[in-house]
């Protein structure tokens, strides 16, 4: 309980010395992601870990780091990805990590390419008590699928995902399965739609709680534009425009990869913001050391370093002086203390309220 509170109380500084703009703070992070490993499975074109020439070295988290850094965490947040820049099946002790992190009152969230969800893998997860994954399955069809997803087979992977939430059905396991596809933006709006509702239909009485659809991203900054993907052009954000801010993330979260090195931003998967080394220092120093005030006061100056000056979401909207897409903490809290349904309601009305103000 005394936890709870004091995240809360935490929660609420992290967000006043955001809005405050102070480079040196007392609060600790509410977020972490912690990647079991860089390696992965599939070749899928828009991520940078496709290319062997990115100098980033590959490996397998030991269980006794992931021990130690969940060890320390656990006495501040509510909840962790377990995941980062890799197939998180692939690490052979994924569910003794979930475990262990449950063991220590955390609130779990994965995110797979279910290539690796087999059966037998699909029933140990939701027996340790994992609280949500989400699915990544793209392109509503066979041959766009395997485009993007290179590697897998789209009815092997479609079998897995049924398997796992067939699973879910029958012995009610609480986990919230999320199924998270891209789509071409440069298709016919319509065309789409109908593609979409296709696609959906796929799972018709099977318990989904959230389908999410993105537009294809351009990770590694190479990906052609062809008959298969339509990618808008990464360009600098004007600092000046005025829906701009620094991004939340600095004041809220960190991400803990594979080997301990502690970098910026989840989508930072060539250690570009690499702000300490987790074996070296424990969390609360590195939150503090001179790499991300350096960052946070760049953020604050509008003097961005890449690959921030290509993210949106520093001119993200804003609801009471907080970027809509940065309330990490607030959905931890849903998730801890209003239970998994009523999160799920929360969904859907955010989804509304999104339509009705930010039009």
């Amino acid at each position: 309980m005394w936890r709870d509170i004091n995240y809360l109380i935490n929660l609420i500084y992290s967000y006043g010395n955001f809005i405050t703009r102070k480079e040196l703070v007392k609060s600790k992070p509410n977020l972490f992601w912690i990647e079991p490993t860089n390696y992965c499975n599939l070749k899928c074109p828009m991520c940078p870990g496709t290319y062997a020439d990115t100098g980033i070295k590959k490996g397998f988290m030991s269980f006794d780091l992931f021990k130690d850094i969940v060890d320390e965490i656990s006495l501040f947040v509510l909840e962790s990805y377990l995941m980062l820049g890799g197939e998180s099946l692939l690490h052979k002790d994924i569910v003794s990590m979930v475990q262990y992190m449950k063991m220590k009152k955390l609130n779990v969230l994965m995110d797979t390419n279910a290539v690796l969800l087999t059966e037998e893998v699909g029933r140990e997860l939701l027996k340790s008590g994992l609280d949500f994954i989400s699915i990544s399955f793209d392109g509503y069809e066979p041959s766009v699928y395997e485009k993007i997803r290179v590697n897998a087979k789209y009815d092997v992977t479609l079998d897995n995902i049924r398997n796992f939430l067939n699973l879910k059905k029958i012995h009610n396991y609480k986990t919230f399965v999320r199924i998270r596809s891209m789509e071409d933006s440069g298709e016919n709006p319509n065309f789409n739609k109908q593609k979409r509702d296709s696609f959906r239909s796929l799972f018709l009485n099977l318990p989904v709680d959230d389908f999410i659809i993105l537009p294809f991203g351009n990770w590694n900054q190479n990906l052609p534009e062809n008959e298969t993907f339509h990618i808008p052009n990464l360009s600098k954000i004007d600092t000046n425009h005025p829906s701009y801010h620094p991004c939340s993330y600095l004041w809220t979260s960190l991400c803990i990869r594979w080997d301990g090195t502690v970098v910026a931003c989840c989508l930072d998967l060539l250690n570009q913001l690499v702000l300490g080394d987790r074996k070296e220092k424990d969390i609360f120093k590195i939150w503090n050391d001179s790499p991300i005030l350096d960052l946070r006061h760049k953020h604050i100056t509008g003097e961005l370093p890449f690959p921030c000056v290509t993210c949106e979401h520093v001119i993200s909207k804003k609801i009471f002086g907080l970027p809509a897409g940065g309330f990490c903490g607030v959905t931890s809290l849903a998730r801890k203390f209003l239970g998994i349904k009523i999160y799920k309601d929360m969904l859907g009305q955010s989804g509304y309220l999104r339509k009705l103000f930010f039009k």
